[in-house]
């Protein structure tokens, strides 16, 4: 198989394409060994339908995503090489479960363990997903193996889907697509009672991979060498760090957190609108630097770092809005306070 050189080298893999990682996905895999018990990249993403699906069907259409697209059938590895890499299986798929709420309780295998998940009665699915999600959590991805698993929760009336992974296999843009090519396979199945993926384009990972490993790295270290010179790391501790690692372990801490939605007024949103056209900036560098001032005020200092997440999806690769994995990168901004604010 295709094998990518240059500043990673990796052994070739019998039937295997292996590739290096990228730099978010370092990241990634360097949080996650460093802390192994936490589940801060554990992602899940659920939906619930109002009607009963053919699970025939929907699980055809997952499968036919899984192959598709590379992410889904990669594992990691730090141990083969002298780099940590990427390795795309051709024969692996994800673990899909298709579970009936419709008895007194849920069983089934999740790395070799007997789950149990009593069925509240008359309560319907919207019951049961709370604790799949956390009997879920309690098995974090080693991502040796495809950190990858879905389960299809069936009632008579209505079912839930729910898509567990972990961050280093793709981005929210990414899940977007997924979800949308994967209602449109299933849709289209279940309307004409034909199975065609041919709408369906694969993804590959080696394109990203090829195009960042010969970016000028040297020039890419003097450039940020430069601009974080001088400057002092702006330490906020993670929520997660207050708990034991008990806690931490069982995830009991993941259902604490609370999600604050503030809706800006009509009047609020016109002002800023006029400061954007007025200073041709967009809404995203207000709320930057009203986060930066926040943070100074917070840890009473004039200069702050923090982190601000792009697409990534402006490297030229052919397709790239429609190519599922892992693109994003995360660039610290740096805030000073050196007089020149318009407030």
């Amino acid at each position: 198989m295709d094998n990518t050189s240059g500043d990673f080298p990796c052994n070739k893999m019998d039937t295997r394409k292996q590739l290096p990682l990228t730099p978010s996905q370092q990241g990634f895999l360097f949080h996650s060994l460093k802390d192994k018990k936490r589940s801060n990249y554990h992602e899940h993403f659920t939906c619930i339908f109002s009607q009963h699906v053919d699970s025939a069907h929907f699980k055809w259409a997952l499968e036919t995503l899984f192959r598709k697209h590379e992410c889904f059938r990669t594992d990691y590895n730090w141990e083969i090489d002298e780099r940590p890499c990427q390795v795309v299986k051709t024969d692996v798929l994800p673990d899909i479960y298709v579970l009936d709420c419709e008895q007194e309780e849920i069983r089934f295998l999740l790395a070799n363990d007997d789950i149990i998940i009593p069925v509240p009665q008359d309560d319907g699915i919207d019951a049961i997903i709370p604790q799949l999600l956390q009997a879920d959590l309690k098995y974090p991805f080693s991502l040796k193996t495809i950190p990858v698993r879905a389960y299809l929760i069936q009632s008579t009336k209505e079912s839930a889907f729910i898509l567990s992974y972990h961050h280093i296999v793709m981005d929210g843009w990414s899940l977007s697509l997924f979800i949308k090519q994967l209602l449109q396979l299933y849709g289209a199945a279940v309307v004409s009672g034909v199975r065609d993926d041919s709408a369906i384009i694969p993804s590959s990972l080696k394109p990203l991979v090829d195009t960042l490993s010969a970016r000028r790295h040297t020039f890419q270290h003097d450039y940020w060498a430069a601009y974080l010179r001088e400057g002092t790391p702006t330490c906020i501790v993670p929520l997660s760090q207050y708990h034991t690692d008990t806690e931490a372990e069982n995830n009991s801490y993941v259902n604490q957190t609370n999600h604050v939605e503030i809706n800006l007024s009509p009047d609020v949103c016109q002002k800023i609108q006029t400061l954007c056209s007025d200073y041709r900036i967009t809404p995203a560098v207000i709320f930057y630097v009203a986060w930066g001032i926040l943070l100074q005020r917070w840890c009473y200092a004039d200069d702050v770092l923090f982190g601000a997440t792009i697409s990534g999806r402006n490297i030229p690769i052919d397709g790239i809005e429609e190519t599922l994995g892992l693109f994003i990168n995360t660039l610290p901004l740096r805030l000073r306070d050196d007089g020149g604010f318009v407030e």
